[in-house]
């Protein structure tokens, strides 16, 4: 056993972790919800996807391939609608961690008490931060934006993994049941489409993050 390339690699792996809260804190919006623009800083483009994906087991090979694109080691999963550090508040993915070892997370300790069962507000980004995934359970909405400085090209195959679309043509077809006519308002739809249409929209500050 190589004790001094264990205690690194562990630094390496705490390090990452910290990288991927501190890239979600700037990223989304703390008290900001759907139909807004949640994100902060500079996307270039918004892709929207059926909110289940994120609470399935296969979640875990499509943020490790996101991951893998980037070049990043690890991408944090955090329910923002509790206290952070609080228990359960937060999941780390990377290459050590399977499908089934999520599932039980999201399913929970006990019956109704894991992230399966709630309808809180979630993110997730990686440690390097080029992508950033937010959904409102309660909504069944999840969107995932690209930074304005990364080519959103590389992406395009791992995006087909979640069957994203862009705003309009998710509510065009509709997408799942939470862009249907029968779940947005009038109203409500026309602002998440002036919120989140086009390419090179900007969060709310207006600046990278």
């Amino acid at each position: 056993m190589d004790i001094k390339k264990d205690m690194n690699d562990a630094r390496t792996k705490d390090v990452a972790r910290q990288k991927a809260f501190d890239h979600l804190s700037r990223a989304i919006q703390a008290n900001c919800r759907f139909p807004s623009n949640v994100f902060s800083g500079t996307w270039s483009d918004f892709f929207f996807f059926d909110v289940d994906w994120i609470f399935d087991a296969q979640f875990v090979e499509k943020i490790i391939a996101l991951s893998e694109v980037e070049g990043g080691q690890c991408a944090c999963i955090v329910d923002l609608d509790v206290p952070l550090g609080s228990e359960r508040s937060s999941f780390f993915i990377d290459k050590e961690i399977t499908g089934l070892i999520y599932q039980s997370f999201l399913n929970g300790p006990s019956v109704g008490d894991g992230w399966l069962h709630g309808v809180d507000r979630f993110g997730c980004i990686s440690d390097i931060g080029e992508w950033c995934i937010y959904c409102e359970k309660g909504n069944e909405i999840a969107v995932i934006g690209i930074r304005g400085n990364s080519s959103v090209e590389k992406y395009k195959l791992v995006l087909t993994k979640f069957k994203s679309l862009p705003i309009e043509e998710a509510i065009a077809q509709p997408l799942s049941y939470g862009f249907s006519d029968r779940a947005l308002s009038p109203e409500w739809r026309n602002e998440l489409l002036k919120q989140y249409a086009g390419g090179n929209r900007r969060g709310q500050n207006g600046v990278m993050s």
